[in-house]
């Protein structure tokens, strides 16, 4: 495991803001819902096993939890870990959250994946690609939208062949 200890302190520093809806994680709380439907509509998720990779502080394993899957996240900040845990059992969600299984430099953008890349792998490993959909923002309206525009982030909807 190669994780980057500046990204892991990153992190760290502002994991207790997580779940503050005008704070640091605003647009995550915004893109949430777009996130969790995108999964729900395109997976059946009740009594499924979930995991969700590079969970921060739980804002999306707890929304698919609410659509009724079984999730278990993982995290590379312990004081996320730790803010998911206490927000989870705050709310009584069953979640299971696991610390220090990501890759380093995950929100570097010159180690960003790209879509193409990520398919590759995936077909690589018996997976069937189904859907690949763009999340975009609008700062000025602070809009997000599912369209085709791939170039930051991206849900990519597959099966297990």
């Amino acid at each position: 495991m190669n994780i980057d200890p500046k990204e892991k302190e990153k992190f760290n520093k502002i994991a207790e803001e997580w779940w503050d809806p005008s704070g640091k994680f605003a647009p995550l709380h915004k893109i949430n819902p777009l996130r969790a439907n995108y999964i729900a509509e395109r997976s059946e998720l009740k009594n499924k096993q979930i995991l969700d990779v590079a969970c921060g502080g739980g804002l999306l394993a707890e929304a698919l939890s609410l659509k009724g899957g079984n999730l278990s996240g993982v995290d590379i900040s312990d004081v996320a870990i730790h803010t998911a845990k206490n927000h989870a059992n705050k709310e009584n969600f069953d979640i299971k959250y696991i610390l220090n299984l990501l890759p380093k430099g995950t929100h570097e953008y010159e180690k960003f994946i790209k879509p193409s890349e990520l398919i590759q792998m995936m077909e690589n490993n018996g997976l069937t690609i189904k859907e690949l959909t763009g999340m975009s923002y609008n700062p000025l309206t602070k809009n997000y939208w599912l369209g085709k525009n791939v170039d930051v982030n991206y849900l990519i909807h597959a099966k297990k062949i």
